[in-house]
């Protein structure tokens, strides 16, 4: 793919999974609000989170993103984003919310901020023990999953960040005898967007 000579390789790593992903969760959430115009509750400032609300905003959409850590949410403040630390304190409701948090305490706050007709993306992986699916039976709502995309959605992706109509995330890098530190620092929540390993050149 040419495109990709264009960018840093560590660039292009960041965008395979977390890129694709999220083109094809905006191609499956934008369709039009029945009860009032569309609106997005994008749960999850990470990678994949970021990337879901530029290219909303790319194609005219209003979003509002739910992030609890302090880090991202100032990074998603400095683009340009509305940003709740809390589903409580998300204003309003929506005709979608596109979770890429993968946080099961988030989940049936933001299915109650749905509008009737609306549509719940999971594209964050949760394992949720119990709750009330009566809201998604009230309101008849949909929920569908997300998982990755098409070789042309990381096409499109490469395309735009190489172009400059996308900004690629904050990308953090490692060498690759640093690959612990790598995964601490995930794991603390101390990366704002990729995190890289970069492998010793043959």
């Amino acid at each position: 793919m040419e495109v990709t000579q264009e960018i840093p390789d560590e660039v292009a790593a960041s965008l395979v999974d977390a890129g694709t992903t999220a083109r094809n969760a905006v191609r499956r959430g934008l369709a039009p609000g029945e009860y009032g115009p569309a609106r997005y509750l994008v749960l999850g400032g990470g990678p994949v989170g970021l990337f879901v609300g530029e290219l909303l905003v790319k194609a005219g959409q209003p979003v509002v993103f739910v992030e609890a850590n302090a880090m991202r949410r100032a990074a998603l403040a400095e683009r340009g984003f509305v940003v709740a630390p809390s589903v409580a304190a998300a204003e309003g409701h929506f005709s979608t919310v596109i979770d890429c948090a993968g946080s099961p305490d988030l989940v049936p706050g933001a299915l109650e901020l749905l509008r009737p007709h609306g549509c719940y993306l999971v594209v964050g992986y949760s394992r949720i023990p119990a709750f009330d699916l009566s809201v998604v039976s009230r309101r008849e709502l949909r929920v569908e999953g997300v998982r990755s995309g098409r070789r042309s959605d990381l096409e499109d992706i490469l395309a735009l960040v190489a172009s400059g109509r996308l900004s690629a995330p904050p990308i953090s890098t490692w060498p690759l005898e640093e690959i612990n530190s790598a995964l601490r620092s995930l794991r603390e929540g101390d990366v704002l967007g990729k995190a890289v390993v970069i492998f010793p050149s043959a």
